[in-house]
């Protein structure tokens, strides 16, 4: 059992010996009074049992398989195979071996195993940077609508332009 199993279990335990209230035992593990009672109801019938989750230490009905999981890393680990990145390799299973596993599922899968997907590097082209203006205030900065009252600019209500004092 857990900590917070057994918490839940001396908590109900004291809600039976009727040293605590329903509600204290609500407040304490943070439950409803109906949940309280159920689990009190759970407690009498089949002792500390019935605070354990019935899945615990079941794989889930939906998890891929270990023998999936082998033959998806013999797969990969072939060496025409090595190149391919995980979403080619996603479609070459589908297509050449009839394993249908989603992307996400393949990633957590191969990435556990020790294999990286093999990414291109983008080049980044970096747009220059403008020249600078021998005097401050020569930049006219497009606007969609016009500000008008602003004290340091001076604006054209017509057409949105706008000469601001923006430094070197």
């Amino acid at each position: 059992m857990s900590q917070d199993q057994l918490k839940a279990f001396t908590v109900i335990h004291r809600f039976i010996d009727k040293s605590v209230s329903r509600q204290q035992d609500a407040e304490l593990l943070g439950l409803s009074t109906r949940q309280i009672t159920h689990l009190k109801k759970g407690v009498l019938a089949s002792g500390a049992e019935s605070l354990i989750h019935k899945n615990t230490g079941r794989k889930p009905s939906h998890a891929v398989s270990d023998e999936t999981k082998e033959a998806i890393l013999s797969i990969y680990s072939r060496p025409e195979l090595s190149g391919a990145n995980f979403l080619h390799f996603k479609d070459i299973l589908s297509a050449d071996f009839g394993i249908l596993i989603s992307y996400s599922t393949l990633s957590s899968i191969l990435k556990n195993a020790g294999f990286e997907s093999p990414k291109k590097k983008k080049i980044r082209h970096r747009t220059p940077c403008r020249k600078r203006k021998p005097h401050p205030g020569q930049i006219i900065q497009m606007t969609p609508h016009p500000m008008n009252g602003l004290a340091e600019m001076t604006s054209t209500p017509s057409t949105g332009q706008l000469m601001m004092p923006l430094g070197k």
